[in-house]
């Protein structure tokens, strides 16, 4: 395969059916049963559930009819929509805010208490995988518009595609890099504990998602 027929055949496998919505959304809970879809199209699917054991905690599980045993998506890297409307997908509950509580009467005798100054909770960052390879087994890939194909990480360094055609890759930080074979020349990073995304632009949104099979 040449480089300009290789290049044509990896624009046609990530082509997208539309750009992802701009607008500003309103975030609310979406539970098991809410019908959503996806930042980067691909249908209308259903959550099944909300992961509550890693890696997949609170993350969505959401079946669809190319994927009736349902993929995985992390909220905080993939956006879901309510379908119909421009409501982006939470797993928590917005809390209600406490009715204020009135305060005690005053004793003139007591000296009034002093405020104590309560810590302000500090930003927990996102979990970061660690570098080096990725986990080896068959990953389902997932692209709006070109459907599921499979890649299998055979180790540290070496991959295969449903071709059984071979190639070598590398991993450094969170980006990984294929240095031949059918993927050569896509960018691609890790999203998280067995799963990596897929694209041509490296500056563009990862439109293409594999998922590790459990």
């Amino acid at each position: 395969m040449n480089r300009a027929t290789h290049r044509a055949f990896l624009l046609c496998l990530f082509a997208v059916t539309g750009p992802a919505a701009t607008a500003a959304a309103q975030t609310v809970y979406c539970g098991p049963g809410t019908r959503v879809v996806s930042e980067n199209g691909g249908g209308t699917g259903t959550i099944e559930e909300i992961g509550s054991e890693s890696p997949h905690v609170g993350w969505y599980r959401v079946s669809f009819s190319w994927s009736p045993r349902g993929e995985w998506y992390d909220p905080s890297t993939w956006k879901l929509y309510v379908a119909g409307t421009q409501q982006r997908c939470s797993p928590h509950r917005s809390a209600t805010p406490a009715a204020p509580r009135p305060a005690p009467p005053v004793d003139d005798d007591e000296p009034a208490p002093v405020a104590v100054p309560r810590p302000r909770p500090q930003p927990t960052a996102a979990p970061r995988t660690a570098g080096g390879s990725l986990p080896a087994g068959r990953y389902t890939c997932s692209m709006p518009g070109a459907g599921q194909f499979p890649v299998t990480i055979v180790d540290g360094r070496t991959y295969s595609d449903r071709g059984g055609q071979s190639g070598r890759y590398r991993v450094a930080g969170d980006q990984v890099t294929f240095e031949s074979g059918s993927l050569r020349g896509t960018y691609s990073r890790i999203l998280g504990p067995g799963k990596f995304g897929l694209s041509l632009d490296q500056n563009s949104s990862f439109y293409g998602v594999c998922n590790l099979k459990r």
